[in-house]
C-alpha cells in the first residue's frame, strides 16, 4: 500500500533499478514493475506509472535475452504477460513487444524460454484480439512463430501420446 500511495516515488525507485549495472536487478526490477501494474486497480494508474517505464522495460528484456540468463529472461517473461487484469494496459505496447518476443521465440536456444516467449504473444492475441490485428505485422509475425515451432515437432506420433500421458 505504501508503494501504491506514493507512485511518483515508486517508479523513481523502479527507474534506478532498471539502471543498475547488475543484470539481475534489472530483471527483478522489470518482475516488480509487472507486479505494480497489475496491483494498481485502473488502467489510468496504469498508464501514470508504468507507461513511461516501457521503453526501459523492453530495452532490459532485450538485454537479458541477449545474454543468455534462461532463469532470469523466463522470470521475466513470465511478469511481462499479459493477464486479464493488465491486458488493456499492455495493448499499447504490443507493438514494443512484438519483435522481441519473436526474436527470442525464433532464436533462443532453450525450448523453454521460446515456449514462453510464445506464450506472450498468444496471451496478447487472446486478451485483446481485435486490437492485436491493429498492431502492424502482429498475426503474420505470431503465426510465423508458430510455424516455427510446428516445423519443429516429432514425426514420431507415439512419443507425443506418450508426452500427453506424462
Amino acid at each position: 500500500q505504501v508503494l501504491l500511495a506514493s507512485i511518483d516515488q515508486t517508479r523513481q525507485v523502479a527507474v534506478a533499478c532498471l539502471a543498475d549495472g547488475s543484470e539481475a536487478m534489472r530483471g527483478m526490477a522489470v518482475s516488480f514493475v509487472c507486479e505494480l501494474i497489475e496491483s494498481l486497480p485502473s488502467k489510468k494508474e496504469q498508464q501514470q506509472f508504468a507507461s513511461p517505464l516501457m521503453p526501459t522495460i523492453c530495452q532490459v528484456v532485450m538485454q537479458i535475452a541477449e545474454n543468455n540468463n534462461d532463469t532470469l529472461l523466463n522470470e521475466v517473461l513470465q511478469a511481462v504477460t499479459p493477464c486479464p487484469e493488465t491486458a488493456d494496459f499492455y495493448k499499447e505496447f504490443a507493438g514494443s513487444f512484438l519483435p522481441i518476443m519473436t526474436g527470442i521465440a525464433k532464436s533462443q536456444k532453450s525450448v523453454d524460454i521460446r515456449k514462453m516467449a510464445l506464450e506472450v504473444l498468444l496471451s496478447f492475441s487472446e486478451y485483446k484480439a481485435k486490437a492485436m490485428l491493429k498492431v502492424g505485422g502482429f498475426l503474420q509475425d505470431t503465426l510465423d512463430v508458430c510455424a516455427k515451432f510446428m516445423l519443429e515437432l516429432d514425426d514420431d506420433v507415439e512419443s507425443w501420446a506418450a508426452q500427453e500421458d506424462d
